[in-house]
């Protein structure tokens, strides 16, 4: 279990919002999670461990 969390906009494109979640797990240990969110519907329809924009 993460011992904090945080959320932060990576950003908005035509028909979705991208958000960061930064999960820490001790001082020096965290994870990030991009979540995709449709504009419309508000819906989840991606989380991955890279930006949709990212190579």
């Amino acid at each position: 279990m993460p011992l904090a969390w945080k959320v932060t906009d990576n950003g908005t494109a035509r028909n979705h919002t991208e958000a960061v979640v930064t999960l820490t797990w001790s001082r020096n240990s965290t994870t990030k999670v991009y979540v995709d969110v449709t504009r419309d519907t508000h819906k989840i329809y991606r989380i991955g461990a890279k930006a949709l924009g990212a190579k």
